[in-house]
């Protein structure tokens, strides 16, 4: 982990990035919790219960759980009601894939999603952060199968999320100084580094996961379910924070004529943490890096170059998840969707935008 407060940024963007320090911090606290004392349910015997669609067992653990906890500890710690939040979803997301309405035969999970919600100002049901970042290590993993691939995956979202922190960190830090400034080029450089590493967890996906072994073993487990009459999407891709590395690199005075990027950020920004949530509130609308460097650096070939170099690492991440998606759609049937609830093809129209930001940047054309 970099280091965050640095002394280069200016007031506001110190604010933004010290709020980004909290909810790492708390991400990390969250992983070491167990409220519910059902690390070893949770861990071994859920998998094998899925495994077996022992439905029943699911059912009576979890309403055993309804006794392990005390309301009172939950509703005034807010890493406590996150980890409430991560262990309730994952059985909630096991009996939805089992075709049980969770809140019919464990109507108290619904009743403590939502009391949990008031506390981390976050949607509530579980997200790609419970899944990944704040999902313990090693043996108290929580995970849906015993298949190796998921251990993969969930590391692959604990990695890519460990980068993603700095790598915002940099570009926020990068946002407040002029194109002409030498400091500007240090701290795109930093992100594009972080950055980095986005491209070795999809490399890695690519690789070791097979389509056959996510679509038919670990993707059943990502359906959405109702909280309080609004039907939440499960945890995906589409909810890391890259949604706001894109906007402070390229989109966030993207002309989105027929409104598809916006309801994309729009949809998948409410899954975020507040601090991110924060940080997108302030910078939509405002001069993304590429129109600076554009705009404010045309003379200064460091700070285009390493502008250009950060989308091209972009680019690196979209196009391998683009052919991730797609290979994973193919043997699904017409009209399928991701986790996400989206098809293939927002990940076409991301990449589109990215490489056209990076065709904005072509120096002496």
């Amino acid at each position: 982990m970099s280091e965050f407060i640095k002394p280069n940024a200016s007031e506001k963007a110190a604010h933004l990035l010290d709020e980004l320090k909290r909810s790492y911090s708390v991400d990390c606290e969250v992983a070491q919790l167990d409220p519910f004392s059902m690390d070893e349910f949770l861990a071994m015997k859920l998998p094998s219960m899925n495994e077996s669609g022992d439905v029943g067992n699911i059912i009576q653990e979890t309403n055993k759980a309804a006794g392990r906890i005390g309301t009172n500890v939950m509703l005034v710690d807010k890493p406590t009601a996150i980890a409430v939040t991560r262990d309730l979803g994952v059985l909630a997301a096991s009996l939805t894939r089992h075709g049980v309405d969770y809140r019919t035969e464990t109507p108290w999970v619904e009743e403590t999603l939502i009391a949990a919600s008031r506390i981390t100002s976050e949607i509530p049901r579980d997200t790609v952060f419970h899944y990944g970042p704040r999902n313990p290590m090693g043996e108290r993993m929580r995970r849906f199968t015993k298949l190796p691939e998921e251990g993969l995956f969930i590391n692959s979202f604990r990695g890519a999320m460990e980068k993603l922190v700095p790598c915002v960190d940099h570009l926020l830090s990068a946002r407040e100084l002029s194109a002409d400034d030498p400091l500007f080029v240090e701290e795109v450089e930093r992100a594009t580094e972080n950055f980095s590493g986005m491209v070795k967890s999809i490399v890695e996906v690519r690789r070791n996961i097979s389509p056959q072994a996510f679509t038919h073993g670990i993707r059943p487990y990502f359906e959405p379910y109702i909280v309080e009459d609004v039907e939440y999407a499960a945890p995906g891709g589409a909810q890391m924070p890259v949604l706001v590395v894109d906007l402070l690199c390229h989109s966030s005075d993207y002309p989105d004529v027929n409104q598809t990027y916006t309801a994309y950020l729009d949809d998948n920004s409410r899954y975020l943490p507040i601090e991110y949530r924060r940080i997108i509130d302030k910078i939509k609308g405002t001069k993304s890096l590429v129109t600076k460097v554009t705009e404010d650096g045309l003379n200064n070939g460091g700070s285009l170059a390493s502008v250009a170099s950060l989308m091209t690492e972009i680019n690196k991440f979209r196009y391998p998840h683009l052919k991730v998606a797609r290979d994973n759609m193919a043997i699904r049937p017409d009209g399928a969707k991701g986790s996400g609830t989206y098809t293939a093809e927002i990940l076409g129209t991301l990449l589109n935008m990215s490489v056209d930001a990076k065709n904005r940047l072509k120096i002496n054309d």
